[in-house]
C-alpha cells in the first residue's frame, strides 16, 4: 500500500485549475508483481512496487496473503546507514552489508538472481558470476542489466573532444564494454538459454529532467578529473549541448542490455 498525491481541478476545467489547484492524498493497493526466489520468502520485484510503501503484503495465486519485508544489500556501510535513516518509519525494511563476490546467503538458496548496473564496476566479473552460480538452485534464473557506453550516439560539434571525454570514462571503470563479452562469460559459468534484449535510453531534450543532462555533466567532470580535457574544453562541450537544446537539435542515445539465462 502506497500513499500517492494527485493535483485535482475542483471545476474540471484547465482554466480554473491553474488558479485553484489542490492536491489529495490517497492509498494505492496492488502496485505490482514479483518473483518468489526461495522457500524462506525472498522476492525479486521492481523498485516502484515498494518505493514509499506504507506496508508490503504478498498475495499468492491461491489468494493467501502474507506480510512481507523489504531487504536491501550494499557493500558500503554509509549507504546502509543512509537507507536506514530514510526508512526509520518503515518497519518492514531491513538492510545489511554484502558484496557481489561474497553474497551473505547459503549455497543454492535462490530461484532467481537479479543484478543491475553492478558488473560494470567490478574488476573480476567472473568471480561475481561464479558467486551467482553458487547461490542459485539448479535451473535457477539470472537477469543482468548493463550499459555499453562505447555505443553512445550524441549530436555534438566536436567529435574529437567527445571521444576524449568518453575514453576517460573507459579508463575509470573496469569493464566499460562489458555487454559485448557477457554472453560467453555466462556460458563459461554454466548458464544456458541466454537471451539478450536491448533497452535504449533516448533523449531529444537536454533539460534537468533528462537522463543525459546529469550523465553528460558527470562525464565532463570525470574527464577533467582524469586530466583528459581542460576546464575550458569541458565548459565549451557542455555549452554546445545546451545550445543544441535551445535550437531543438539535441540527440542522445545509449543502449542498456538485459541478459537473462538459466543455470544448467
Amino acid at each position: 500500500t502506497q500513499l500517492k498525491q494527485q493535483q485535482v481541478n475542483p471545476f474540471f476545467d484547465p482554466f480554473w485549475g491553474s488558479f485553484l489547484p489542490y492536491t489529495r492524498t490517497f492509498k494505492v493497493d496492488n502496485m505490482g508483481s514479483g518473483v518468489l526466489m526461495s522457500p524462506d520468502g525472498y522476492i525479486v520485484t521492481n523498485a516502484h512496487v515498494v518505493d514509499n510503501a506504507l506496508e508490503v503484503v504478498v498475495t499468492l495465486p491461491g489468494g493467501k496473503s502474507y506480510d512481507a519485508q523489504v531487504i536491501g544489500i550494499d557493500n558500503n556501510p554509509e549507504m546502509i546507514l543512509h537507507a536506514q535513516q530514510r526508512c526509520t518509519d518503515l518497519p518492514q525494511t531491513k538492510f545489511q552489508e554484502g558484496g557481489a563476490i561474497n553474497l551473505p546467503v547459503e549455497d543454492q538458496t535462490f530461484d532467481a538472481v537479479s543484478c543491475t548496473q553492478v558488473l560494470l564496476y567490478v574488476h573480476e566479473v567472473s568471480s561475481v558470476l561464479k558467486e551467482i552460480q553458487r547461490v542459485l538452485k539448479p535451473g535457477g534464473r539470472v537477469a543482468l542489466v548493463e550499459t555499453d557506453w562505447r555505443g553512445v550516439v550524441l549530436n555534438c560539434t566536436d567529435d574529437e573532444l567527445t571521444q576524449s571525454i568518453f575514453s576517460a570514462w573507459d579508463a575509470t571503470v573496469p569493464s566499460p564494454n562489458l555487454p559485448a563479452h557477457l554472453r560467453p562469460l555466462l556460458r563459461e559459468h554454466g548458464f544456458s538459454t541466454i537471451r539478450v534484449e536491448a533497452i535504449p535510453i533516448l533523449n531529444t531534450d537536454y533539460d534537468s529532467g533528462s537522463f543525459s543532462h546529469g550523465i553528460m555533466k558527470w562525464f565532463a567532470k570525470n574527464a577533467l578529473k582524469q586530466d583528459a580535457i581542460s576546464e575550458e574544453q569541458a565548459k565549451d562541450w557542455l555549452s554546445d549541448l545546451e545550445q543544441r537544446e535551445q535550437s531543438d537539435d539535441f540527440f542522445f542515445c545509449v543502449n542498456r542490455f538485459l541478459f537473462s539465462a538459466h543455470l544448467k
